[in-house]
């Protein structure tokens, strides 16, 4: 850097070119190189200061000191000098612009289980969920009680008529006369008359057999002389399935004299083991039947 701490020994320095066409100058003050030795000849400054219009221009005498010559190479680095002391601390400056983001630490180790916190509003309620499969069937429950009786509906219209059933039934006669000892069975010998499968008989026979179970409505009827004259003769007739006379299924007639009476039977039977086997039988012996007629019809 040239030393300018001779400026003042300049013989004259312009400052402007106003300055200096107005005679502006600074007195020559001796330099310090003319105390000591004689005053180099002041060079020119290079080029010339522009001036205005009808303005006089002229070269600048300079100092010598004010003419830089070549730069000399750099001496060596002086030593580090003192520390300062510590100047006072400056005003904060702008906050910087905000840094990338870091990359993730490790995970560090698990805190302590910190307190419970106060239990927290209810949160609304969330939609519905979709429904869950069907759980196992409960074991009953106890029979609740019976409740009051509902009021009878409307009577539903008739249904067609179906078909026609078949009669199950059997009429048989014996118009000849028989005197049967006590406790035998009438015959029935003429003009079978049958319908359906229910029931059969065999002409000249007692018996009526029932081929079904079930609910059977038996009608007979005879006409009965006693062989004897003697007064309050009573005859019966009782049916019998199988041998076993019904409690029942019977019909009396009782003479006072001789003559002849008609006695009537009519009676249901309950058939619940097949093939059964139904007759009339007589007590006592004594009495002749003639023209006796048996119907025999299931009834379900």
């Amino acid at each position: 850097m040239p030393d300018h701490s001779d400026f003042d020994c300049c013989r004259t320095k312009t400052i402007n070119c106003a300055q200096y066409s107005s005679g502006f100058s600074i007195p020559r003050t001796p330099c310090r190189e003319e105390r000591s030795a004689p005053q180099p000849t002041p060079q020119p400054c290079p080029g010339t200061w522009p001036c205005m219009p009808q303005q006089f221009c002229y070269p600048i005498p300079c100092c010598p000191s004010l003419i830089a010559g070549p730069t000399g190479p750099a001496g060596p680095t002086g030593a580090t000098g003192p520390m300062g002391s510590i100047g006072p601390m400056g005003s904060v400056g702008a906050t910087g612009a905000v840094g990338a983001t870091g990359a993730t630490g490790a995970t560090g180790a698990a805190g302590a289980t910190g307190a419970t916190g106060a239990t927290g509003a209810t949160g609304a309620a969330g939609a519905t969920g979709a429904a869950g499969a069907t759980g196992a069937t409960g074991a009953a429950g106890a029979a609740g009680a019976t409740g009051a009786t509902g009021v009878t509906g409307a009577t539903g219209a008739t249904g067609a008529t179906g078909p026609a059933g078949t009669v199950q039934a059997l009429a048989t006669y014996n118009t000849t006369e028989q005197t049967p000892e006590s406790g035998a069975a009438l015959l029935f010998s003429e003009g079978s008359l049958v319908s359906g499968s229910a029931l059969s008989h065999t002409e000249g026979t007692a018996t009526i057999t029932a081929e079904e179970s079930g609910f059977y409505q038996v009608l007979f009827n005879s006409q009965v002389t006693p062989v004897t004259t003697d007064p309050n003769q009573t005859v019966t007739v009782q049916l019998a399935v199988d041998g076993t006379l019904i409690p029942g299924a019977l019909a009396q007639a009782t003479f006072d004299t001789a003559g002849i009476a008609t006695i009537v039977l009519n009676a249901p039977l309950s058939i619940s083991t097949v093939p059964a086997d139904i007759t009339v039988v007589t007590t006592p012996g004594g009495f002749t039947f003639s023209d006796s007629y048996i119907t025999v019809m299931k009834l379900g």
